[in-house]
């Protein structure tokens, strides 16, 4: 393999289940970022915390609503992906009658977002 690709390997990986209905899988890559393969049951939330990291989305299946501690929300679903600037609190539920699950990639500390 070329020393200039990395290979993100999550499928080997034990599942951590942080709050009740919600694991994932969690590797950090040689540049700094962490890469989350996740799941939420049906209807599980985030409301434990609220999170202030850069992520970049991806849902594989479900879909997630996305709230903002200002009362914003969005909502993406199977197929889509999203982009979450820093520094504004954010957390996720999943809205859909079935498990969601999504590859989150959190950005590394040191980058800048959108450079």
């Amino acid at each position: 393999m070329k020393s200039d690709v990395e290979v993100i390997g999550l499928d080997a990986l034990e599942w951590d289940e942080q709050v009740a209905g919600i694991r994932l899988k969690t590797v950090v890559a040689a540049d700094g970022s962490t890469w989350n393969r996740v799941t939420y049951r049906p209807g599980a939330v985030r409301d434990d915390v609220w999170c202030e990291k850069g992520h970049r989305g991806f849902v594989l299946e479900g879909a997630m609503s996305y709230e903002y501690q200002d009362g914003e929300t969005f909502t993406i679903s199977a197929g889509d992906g999203s982009i979450v600037s820093p520094g504004r609190a954010h957390r996720g539920h999943n809205v859909s009658d079935a498990q969601a699950t999504f590859l989150m990639i959190d950005d590394a500390p040191e980058m800048e977002f959108g450079r």
